[in-house]
């Protein structure tokens, strides 16, 4: 029956470890989890003696490990992993990411600014209004533009000569 309460300690231990990864406790789950494993392979030692100790201690040494590698790669595809890691649209859970570039359909458009452009303003591109800049330059309202470059939701325009 010890054996079973040495088990049962390594397991709690076990799942003390893994808490302590997602629960920010000053690693006091963490201490107490290595506790309960020392505990359980303490008992085990003590009461089966130093053979049966030795290849509760190896066990312990080799399924640790094991336990904590296969629950990072299962915890991206489980249901709380799924809703506590942020993933693109198209990716799959624990795939790498894959980065796929698209020019905008804005590039080389041209339009009218709406506002003075000092550097910052608004603009007509395509018949939408933006919110757009410049590279420094000064262009006043009326003149026409057109789209130089597109990072994310910064338009950086050029007066059209």
């Amino acid at each position: 029956m010890t054996m079973v309460y040495a088990l049962l300690l390594a397991a709690i231990g076990l799942a003390a470890i893994i808490i302590e990864l997602f629960v920010p406790a000053a690693g006091l789950i963490g201490i107490v989890g290595i506790a309960c494993i020392i505990t359980g392979i303490s008992m085990s030692f003590i009461t089966y003696g130093t053979v049966t100790g030795l290849l509760f201690l190896l066990g312990m040494l080799i399924l640790i490990p094991l336990v904590i590698i296969l629950w990072f790669r299962r915890f991206p595809r489980s249901m709380v992993g799924k809703k506590l890691i942020l993933f693109n649209p198209g990716e799959k859970p624990g795939e790498p990411p894959q980065t796929l570039f698209s020019p905008s359909p804005l590039l080389h458009c041209r339009g009218t600014a709406v506002s003075d452009l000092r550097p910052s303003g608004s603009a007509v591109i395509e018949g939408r209004k933006y919110s757009v800049v410049t590279g420094g330059e000064y262009i006043p309202k009326g003149r026409s533009i057109r789209v130089h470059s597109v990072n994310g939701n910064r338009i950086e325009v050029r007066e059209e000569i």
